[in-house]
Order: structure tokens, then C-alpha cells, then sequence
């Protein structure tokens, strides 16, 4: 069974939001404040409250988290993805076709059966 994880920076979502945010291409790389914003979020409080989730004092309700994941063009389960290998697959399998993800799904299942 896996360790719980606590708010405080050990939190997957922090983590994985500010990667996320921080990966985002040199063309449209994100401030806390413009990623908020852009997310819905009131502009006077955009700052503090992305502040607040990259360092896992507050987690967004889940219809922000899917405008976040849009905005950083990552999946939504990336963002709460516990395992960094996990995650990695995750933004991989993110770009592909989806008949690249079907041939993906059966070679990952084959390997998961030997």
C-alpha cells in the first residue's frame, strides 16, 4: 500500500502543476498569475491561490484542475499522478494518435502479463 501524502509540498498536484507550468513551451510559459487568470480564477487573487497550489496548501476544486490541465496541455490525471514513471507515461501517451494510444495499451498489457 502506498504512503498517504500529506498537503505540504509532498503533494502530487503541487508537484506536478508547477513541472507542468515550468515544462510549458518558452512561447507561452505561464506566471502563477497569468495561469490563473486564464483559468478563471479572479485576477486579484490568481497569484496567491496558484501560489497556494504549487505549494500544496490548497488543492483547486476539479472543474479548475481540468481548466489547468487544458492550459498546460497535460493530461488531468498527470497532475495527481503519485509515481514519476507513471507520470512520464502519462505526458507520453498524452500526444499520441489515438490508435498510437490502442497499440500502446496492448503492448503495455502484454508486458504486464509476462
Amino acid at each position: 500500500m502506498k504512503e498517504a501524502y500529506v498537503m505540504a509540498g509532498n503533494q502530487p498536484f503541487a508537484k506536478r502543476l508547477k513541472e507542468a507550468r515550468m515544462r510549458k513551451s518558452a512561447d507561452r510559459r505561464y506566471s502563477q498569475e497569468q495561469l490563473g487568470i486564464e483559468a478563471g480564477i479572479a485576477e486579484e487573487t490568481a497569484s496567491a491561490r496558484m501560489n497556494q497550489y504549487e505549494r500544496g496548501v490548497h488543492l483547486p476544486d476539479l472543474g479548475t484542475a481540468e481548466r489547468l490541465a487544458k492550459l498546460l496541455d497535460v493530461p488531468l490525471a498527470y497532475l495527481f499522478c503519485i509515481e514519476d514513471e507513471l507520470a512520464e507515461l502519462l505526458l507520453a501517451a498524452h500526444v499520441l494518435t489515438p490508435e498510437q494510444c490502442r497499440q500502446l495499451t496492448v503492448q503495455a498489457r502484454e508486458v504486464a502479463n509476462h
